[in-house]
């Protein structure tokens, strides 16, 4: 039975209006390098409607799908994508990015494993990989708690700040999923729902979705 309190949260295709709210987010110049590993300087909202718009009109076959996450008064919230999709060798990466005031509440969680089941079970992918700066403990504990293993360690491959950080590469298998998605369900902080689309009747709250 769902939650009568529990926050209600959505994922949907992203649109090209949701870029101008990115393009805010990317001033902060600390979200940015965490996030986009090519992009050091903010850029306006004009080179970003440019680059983004490509990755969300593009044609099939698709290498990339993003999702905008909404709050219940239709705020845009945080953005999640698969990308970088190879169909030949069954693999692909998960970048997600919240606003600051929606960290460290569960949320990411449930959006990574809604975009995990959907890799698995939808694009019959075999692997997801994901990268992230060594120092960026918010996504060292999200992935961990998700079931990724440690793969390696490049050494200094991100310069950010006047410094260079190491990049950590993370995997999970399907198999690897399969196995401790259940584990990952235990974990669901109950007061949180995320659904795909806002029609209650198209989409169960995860982890409902793919049981």
């Amino acid at each position: 039975m769902a939650n009568q309190a529990a926050k209600q949260f959505y994922m949907r295709p992203m649109e090209v209006d949701d870029i101008a709210v990115l393009a805010l987010w990317f001033e902060r110049l600390s979200d940015l390098t965490l996030f986009d590993s090519q992009s050091t300087l903010p850029v306006n909202k004009e080179i970003l409607h440019k680059d983004w718009e490509r990755a969300i009109t593009g044609n099939l076959p698709r290498s990339c799908f993003w999702y905008s996450i909404e709050n219940e008064q239709e705020e845009l919230i945080g953005l999640a994508g698969i990308e970088a999709i190879s169909h030949t060798n069954g693999d692909c990466v998960l970048p997600i990015i919240l606003s600051r005031e929606m960290r460290h509440q569960g949320l990411g969680m449930q959006i990574a494993a809604m975009l995990i089941d959907m890799a698995f079970s939808e694009l019959r992918m075999n692997r997801i990989t994901t990268y992230y700066r060594a120092d960026n403990e918010v996504t060292r504990n999200l992935v961990a708690s998700l079931g990724f293993h440690e793969e390696g360690r490049m050494r200094q491959a991100r310069f950010s700040g006047g410094q260079y950080f190491d990049q950590m590469v993370v995997g999970l298998l399907a198999s690897d999923w399969q196995d401790g998605r259940s584990a990952v369900v235990n974990k669901k902080n109950d007061n949180i729902e995320l659904r795909f689309g806002r029609d209650a009747r198209s989409s169960n709250p995860w982890p409902q979705q793919y049981s």
